[in-house]
């Protein structure tokens, strides 16, 4: 089985995939630290100065380091750290179990004289922070590498691809490291990613930098420090510029939600306002709101343009910032929440390294960061499990590609089989390609066979009339079974898939919903069908032309009763629609309420 990098290295890229940097993986500049948390149930009731009984442990920590491992375990594309620890057996036994699991160490420098950083909490019973100490000097020995010097220099001589596809900051290391490394690394299509780390570090990069950011991922805390930090460059009239339209906004039944998304949209539109390309912001169980700035010039800046385009996931340049709000995904239990936006942000910077916008990628960072929240270790081991499969892209992740059609007047028999394929009878002239991502599996029995189940139930998809994309869904729920199954092929497709009833009943009128949004209405000679249609649509912008949307199957572990579920489907979109949601965008209130019909 290849590696997964690899894969992608030697396959033709989609009309999409040119946009994506193609580098050497991931650069990561930041902090190696050893964390010794202690727990107490006592605390409380326990005197000052005094010992008290509990647990205490140490584990592996830092913001880079996490990020490092992270993006090493999703195993999307290499990763190289750049940082410093004491020359200590701490510092060391770090190193050395940071390059176990696949992070590339060289860089890592030793310091003679100091020792390694560390991180000392004390928390209550309820796992709360009660204060702690960072001992974190050793980290402003940092220095970038000559080599990584030389690497850039020739990047920008000649038609290689930088050394990076991307490069994220933690703010752990000094001000002035940071300040090289943005000015180092922006010169090429590299994406620079800036990790804040806390509120006082997060004014280490100067507002006059955040040009050369291309991604920044703080907290709400964090975003707010860096806004109130920079206001003073970005003149109010600009800053407003930069807020997201009324229509882009979700609509929000509390007033003390309203307000704080609004403050979150003010404090964005200052960093956009000074050039950043993108905020990230990480808003703990409510999710995470992504603005996407506006296109940068093509003419005046292609190199910042060509990396919008690359976040953007397109090509076609646009004037107004938008706004995506992607909700937490659920978690059984909780076992510590250290590292979890540490995970979300390498498995966004792996997705975008993938190809994918940065919409998509925090997708893939959700992922993680739920994996993490259930692991007692900074970063869970069982990221790349959880994702994308112990044994890579084949079994877990699909990517298809679909030709131009064939003449239909020179070959109308290959232009009927391309129209089935393409789920159109409208000839295109472009290549189209879809990612598939990984569908959860809760315990991996045996890998043989699985990719034969996908290939049986894409066909399968394709005798029932469906597109190929839509088919190679099927596929994939196909092999998900077969791979908790003993057998080569698991007899347990039908009951998992389409259920004990037959296809019809389960494909069409429980899994798989299609939504058709009509053109806009007038606005000036109708304005009551054109706001009924502005709630449907989740925006204000008229459209002239037919949107449609197709919403995969959600997995039922067992099947009780079919009877119903169309009916909770119905009651679990109108739900959504009285909660301020789009129809399509937020399709999880209406496609949960057919599946937990069957629970």
């Amino acid at each position: 089985m290849q590696r997964l990098d690899t894969l992608l290295k030697s396959t033709p890229r989609g009309p999409n995939e040119s946009r994506c940097p193609t580098g050497g993986g991931v650069l990561v500049i930041g902090g190696l630290v050893s964390d010794v948390v202690g727990k107490s149930d006592m605390l409380e009731a326990a005197a000052q100065h005094t010992s008290t009984p509990g647990a205490v442990w140490e584990k592996d920590g830092g913001v880079g380091r996490n990020i490092s491992e992270g993006i090493a375990r999703l195993g999307a594309t290499p990763c190289t750290m750049v940082g410093a620890v004491g020359s200590d057996t701490r510092g060391r036994g770090l190193k050395a179990r940071l390059a176990d699991c696949g992070v590339d160490t060289r860089w890592v420098a030793e310091v003679e004289g100091q020792s390694t950083a560390v991180y000392q909490a004390i928390m209550d019973r309820e796992g709360t922070l009660l204060s702690a100490v960072a001992d974190m000097r050793v980290l402003e020995h940092t220095v970038l590498p000559a080599q990584l010097q030389a690497l850039c220099d020739a990047a920008l001589c000649d038609t290689s691809p930088p050394p990076y596809a991307a490069a994220c900051l933690d703010g752990n290391v000094s001000a002035g490291l940071l300040d090289e490394a943005l000015a180092l690394l922006s010169r090429s299509s590299c994406l620079v990613v800036f990790e804040p780390t806390s509120v006082p570090k997060s004014a280490k990069v100067a507002p006059s930098a955040y040009r050369h950011v291309a991604v920044a991922t703080p907290n709400d805390l964090e975003l707010h420090a860096m806004a109130a930090h920079a206001a003073a460059h970005s003149p109010p009239a600009r800053t407003a510029a930069f807020l997201p339209k009324p229509g882009a906004r979700p609509r929000l039944e509390k007033e003390k939600e309203k307000e704080e998304e609004a403050a979150l949209d003010l404090s964005a539109a200052v960093l956009l306002s000074l050039g950043m390309l993108s905020v990230v912001a990480t808003l703990g169980p409510r999710g995470v709101r992504v603005y996407l700035s506006p296109s940068p010039d093509p003419a005046g800046d292609p190199v910042r343009f060509k990396k919008w385009c690359s976040l953007a996931g397109t090509d076609q340049p646009r004037a107004d910032v938008r706004v995506h709000s992607h909700a937490a995904l659920p978690v059984a239990a909780v076992v510590d929440t250290t590292g979890a936006g540490d995970s979300l942000t390498a498995g966004t910077v792996a997705g975008l390294c993938l190809g994918k916008s940065l919409a998509q990628a925090v997708d893939i960072g959700l992922h993680a960061a739920r994996c993490t929240l259930s692991s007692p270790l900074s970063v869970s081991d069982k990221l790349r499990e959880a994702y994308i499969g112990p044994r890579g892209v084949r079994v877990y992740l699909s990517r298809v590609y679909l030709s131009p059609s064939p003449d239909p007047a020179g070959d109308p028999v290959r232009f009927k089989k391309w129209c089935s394929l393409a789920g159109t009878d409208q000839p295109r002239a472009d290549v189209r390609v879809h990612s598939h991502a990984a569908l959860p599996v809760a315990a991996v029995v045996d890998t043989t066979g699985a990719g034969d189940s996908l290939t049986a139930g894409t066909v399968a998809g394709l005798c029932l009339g469906k597109s190929l994309a839509q088919a190679v869904d099927i596929g994939l729920h196909a092999a998900r079974c077969t791979l908790s199954s003993p057998l080569s092929v698991s007899d347990k497709l039908r009951e998992a898939y389409i259920g004990p009833r037959g296809v019809r009943v389960y494909l069409s009128r429980v899994y798989l919903s299609r939504v058709y949004l009509s053109p806009s209405p007038d606005p000036a000679g109708d304005p009551v069908r054109f706001k009924k249609w502005c709630s449907l649509a989740g925006t204000d912008q008229p459209r002239a032309d037919v949107r449609v949307h197709s919403h995969a199957a959600l997995p039922v572990a067992a099947v009780v009763d079919t009877t119903g579920a169309g009916d909770s489907l119905t009651a679990g979109t109108v739900a959504g629609l009285c909660l301020g949601k789009s129809l399509a965008r937020h399709r999880g209130c209406m496609l949960r309420g057919a599946r937990y019909h069957h629970l």
